[in-house]
């Protein structure tokens, strides 16, 4: 890869990761509004199906942010390679 595609996908990994943790943002928030407005509405089977299904999602958004975290972990000694250290310190 060349060091323009090396930086193109940190710049998408970095876009990615912000994408996952902005929906986890708006996703908490819609949880907490729903449990105040309508927390008397819910049995407990509602109130466990709701928490279960807002822990699963936080799994999901987590191993995938750990998955972008390894992807990068692998493309900067690519990147690092390819420019040389003084190179590397520039683009910092």
């Amino acid at each position: 890869m060349s060091e323009f595609e090396l930086n193109i996908l940190l710049i998408e990994y970095a876009s990615g990761i912000d994408a996952q943790f902005n929906f986890w943002m708006a996703m908490t928030f819609a949880i907490v509004i729903a449990s105040h407005t309508a927390g008397d509405l819910f049995n407990r089977l509602g109130r466990s199906a709701l928490v279960f299904l807002y822990l699963l999602t936080c799994a999901v958004i987590y191993v995938r942010y750990l998955a972008g975290a390894a992807q990068v972990t692998i493309v900067i000694p690519q990147l690092r390679e390819l420019v040389g250290e003084v190179g590397f310190a520039k683009l910092g």
